[in-house]
């Protein structure tokens, strides 16, 4: 996951882009400066595990098809997130297969997606889907406090 200071940098530089637009008379500039602030609200209240907080503030992405690459990928995964808290397996799949082919920067969330979609996959009955996201959140690097989730999944199999 990104630092603090990375994911205020982040929100800078989205929002500049933002104020960069207005500036050259672009009014998509305000979707730039409201989906940083959404977004990071958002990710921060997902770290907190807050995930109705979540579920609110996605629903006030009116336009997620306008988003950059970058917020797309993330607004795909806390989207697959919230779905699978609520039991929508297939919903769920298809934001975090959708968020794991986005420019995610960082091996920790990539190998927090894989085990999002790896308890997916056990859920729907696709055990060998299910393997593959384990395996790879196994090769990925991540911190060793995702290693009992790995492990927990990896049994989940048996």
């Amino acid at each position: 996951m990104f630092s603090p200071t990375t994911r205020l940098l982040l929100l800078v530089l989205v929002a500049s882009f933002g104020i960069f637009e207005l500036v050259r008379g672009q009014t998509i500039g305000w979707l730039f400066i409201l989906a940083a602030a959404i977004l990071s609200e958002a990710f921060g209240a997902y770290r907190k595990g807050d995930l109705d907080l979540v579920r609110d503030r996605l629903r006030q992405i009116g336009a997620p098809e306008r988003l950059g690459p970058r917020d797309r990928a993330y607004f795909e995964f806390l989207s697959g997130v919230v779905a699978q808290r609520s039991e929508d397996w297939d919903t769920a799949r298809a934001h975090l297969v959708a968020a794991s082919s986005g420019p995610i920067h960082t091996d920790m969330l990539r190998t927090v997606i894989a085990c999002h979609l790896a308890a997916v996959e056990i859920e729907r009955g696709e055990m060998t889907a299910a393997r593959e996201q384990i395996e790879l959140a196994e090769k990925l690097p991540h911190a060793a406090s995702l290693d009992e989730t790995i492990a927990a999944l990896r049994a989940r199999l048996e």
